[in-house]
This record gives structure tokens, sequence and C-alpha cells, in this order.
């Protein structure tokens, strides 16, 4: 009698343990990774594009239609900082704003780059065009296109944004000094591919080491195709 309650007791511990070990497997699923969850402002630009049930962020569309591209950084900025982000960090206030109106917040801050680019204040463009990058990581081109209606209702599209990315790499190469691009605290170049032509490889200036050839994105409308959406090209795959 002992053996076979003894026995018993092994059986049923065996079966809890396998029960729990069924139970841990059928909760766990791809929903359960962070990496899949929804984002929080999936809704928003699914639902409302234009961002219509926020009074504040539909007012400053409009007067985004009406303003220039150079016109346009200057008001994001104003609206950004004067009126987001008083009382909040700017990533804090982004995260935030990003679920009430997605479409306004990276209008902003393509906005903002592309008039510091224009300023020739590449450090500046740099960060900026960082941020967003954050922002479109995970977002298919096409919607972006889509929920901006290809420019009709938000002055941005992802040939823009793709447009802007390659100038600011452009004004980055060969420089020497730290940029926004990628920290550099004197120890690399302080642009974008962390290298210059006179750098040596094996004793050859790199300027003189290989040849590249390279095709402007913009002139070639297959090209522009393969090089949609920021995972083309994201800020850790250069150099």
């Amino acid at each position: 009698m002992r053996i076979a309650g003894l026995a018993c007791w092994f059986l049923l511990e065996a079966w809890q343990v396998t029960a729990a070990l069924a139970d841990s497997k059928v909760a766990k699923s791809l929903a359960d990774d962070p990496s899949f969850k929804k984002p929080e402002y999936a809704d928003n630009i699914a639902q409302d594009p234009r961002c219509e049930n926020a009074p504040d962020w539909h007012a400053f569309r409009l007067e985004l239609l009406e303003a220039s591209p150079e016109d346009a950084g200057a008001l994001s900025l104003s609206f950004m900082f004067d009126y987001l982000l008083a009382n909040a960090t700017m990533m804090d206030g982004l995260d935030a704003a990003s679920s009430r109106c997605f479409m306004g917040v990276i209008t902003a801050l393509y906005s903002i780059a592309f008039q510091k680019l224009t300023d020739r204040t590449v450090d500046g463009a740099a960060f900026f065009f960082k941020t967003l990058d954050q922002y479109l990581a995970s977002l298919h081109p096409m919607k972006v296109d889509q929920a901006a209606a290809y420019g009709a209702w938000w002055p941005i599209t992802d040939g823009l944004v793709a447009s802007l990315r390659r100038a600011i790499l452009r004004e980055s190469a060969n420089s020497t000094k730290g940029t926004a691009i990628r920290a550099s605290s004197g120890k690399v170049p302080g642009n974008a591919f962390q290298v210059v032509p006179e750098d040596l490889v094996e004793g050859i200036p790199l300027s003189q080491s290989a040849k590249v050839f390279v095709y402007e994105v913009d002139d070639y409308a297959p090209l522009q195709k393969l090089a949609a959406g920021p995972s083309f090209c994201r800020e850790n795959q250069r150099g």
C-alpha cells in the first residue's frame, strides 16, 4: 500500500508539472512579445489621419498646408517647443502626442529637419531626422503616403523623407567634426560613415583602395522603390 501510495503521489506530481508546462506554452505566443505589440498610435493613423479629433493638431495641419517648406520648419518648431513640449521632455511629449496625432508628429519633425538642412545646420537636421526615423521605423512606407493622402492632407510622403535622409548623409560625408548623426567625442570622424578619404586601409588611403559607384536614387524610379522606408538605411546601418 505504501509503495502504491508513493507511486500515486509521483504520478500526481508529474501530472501537475506537465499541466503547468502545457499552460505556460499555451499562454505564450507572438502576441506576448513586446516587439509585436500594437503601437498606441496605430488606431490614430487608421481612424483619424487628419487629426480632426485633436483640434490643436488639426489647426496646425491647416497652417502647414498653407506654409512653404521653409516656413513649415519655423512653424513646427514654434508649435512643438512653445506649446507641445512646454512642460515635458522632448521624447515624453512626442510619445504622448503621437497617440493623438501621429501624422502631425512625424510631419513636424520632418519639417524641422528640412529647415535645419536648408540653413546648413547639419547637426540639427540630423538630430531631428534621427528622432523622425525612430517613429517611422516600424511603419510600412505606404502607410505614411496613405495617411498623408500623398501630400494632400499632410505635407509629407515617404519619398520626401527618403530624399531628405540622403541629403543629410551627403552633407555629413567627409565631415571631421562632431555631429548629432553619430556621437564622436573626438575618437572618430563625426560623420554618418565614421570614415574620411584619408583613412588608411592596409597602408593605402581609403580613397584609393576601392571604387564605389554611386547612383542618385532620385533619378531612378526603380531605385526609389527599393530604397523606400527607413528600414532600407537605418542610422545603425551606416558606415
